[in-house]
């Protein structure tokens, strides 16, 4: 899935954000001119480890949650490949002895994973909660961001419960070729695959219901954009209509001058 470029709109809002804090005043008019450098997940970091103070305006507040998701998003990359590595390692063990220090070390980073998204699905509703301030332009940039955030986080979601159902699938696969070969010696020590499994089901329906929250952000938003749109429409047939009447008028006002001259 295609995801768009949220940099131009970090620039936008992040200037807003910076004007109605009276930062870098001198420099307003020259701030359109001036390249802006794109917005990493290391630049990210350090803004977040300074940005102690509490954002006082709306722009800055979208600004600061829209870089807080950017971070939790590229933390979340970072450890599911962390667990995609683990789960490799696990499954292709030589030997068919439970190892608690792997299994351990997998649970630990599957919930730290699930609650990287409950987090960030928390803040995007945020950033939506804010969807209605401001101008029409900067409803229409907020509600971008959350569109553009919520399917980036869509489509992580939809790839993490992937790759929990094919670790899934391939422990099962383990768990009934040892069962083959041995027999039922080894049924006590499956009793803690059985757990996992339980464990991956419940972190299953978990991810599903983050997803759906996900989506019904999405559809939100879809919806205030097209609002925002038919606003904007309105908007301009009543200056038009408004622009004609006052045509109207002064057309009226001047043929009865007219006549007034004449007479």
């Amino acid at each position: 899935m295609a995801t768009r470029s949220l940099t131009e709109v970090f620039i936008l809002m992040r200037n807003n954000a910076l004007q109605n804090r009276h930062l870098f005043s001198d420099q307003v008019s020259k701030s359109r001119s001036v390249a802006v450098s794109v917005i990493v997940p290391s630049d990210t970091d350090k803004l977040l480890a300074q940005g102690s103070t509490t954002p006082t305006t709306p722009e800055a507040a979208i600004y600061f949650l829209a870089l807080q998701i950017q971070f939790e998003i590229s933390r979340i990359k970072e450890k599911m490949r962390e667990l995609h590595g683990l789960h490799d390692k696990y499954l292709n063990r030589p030997t068919l002895d439970d190892n608690v220090d792997e299994e351990h070390a997998i649970d630990i980073l599957t919930q730290e994973i699930t609650h990287m998204f409950m987090r960030s699905q928390r803040l995007v509703q945020q950033i939506n909660n804010k969807g209605h301030l401001g101008s029409s332009q900067e409803q229409k940039l907020t509600l971008n961001i959350v569109s553009s955030l919520a399917r980036t986080l869509q489509e992580m979601s939809t790839n993490f419960r992937k790759a929990q159902s094919s670790y899934l699938r391939k422990l099962r696969t383990r768990e009934e070729r040892s069962n083959q070969y041995f027999g039922t010696d080894l049924m006590p020590v499956d009793s803690q695959a059985v757990d996992d499994l339980d464990e991956i089901y419940e972190r299953g329906t978990l991810l599903d219901r983050i997803d759906y929250n996900i989506e019904a952000t999405s559809v939100q938003v879809d919806k205030g954009l097209k609002q925002l749109q038919k606003a904007e429409k309105y908007q301009k047939k009543n200056r038009k209509m408004l622009i004609i009447l006052v045509l109207f008028t002064i057309i009226i006002i001047m043929i009865i001058v007219l006549i007034f001259i004449k007479s």
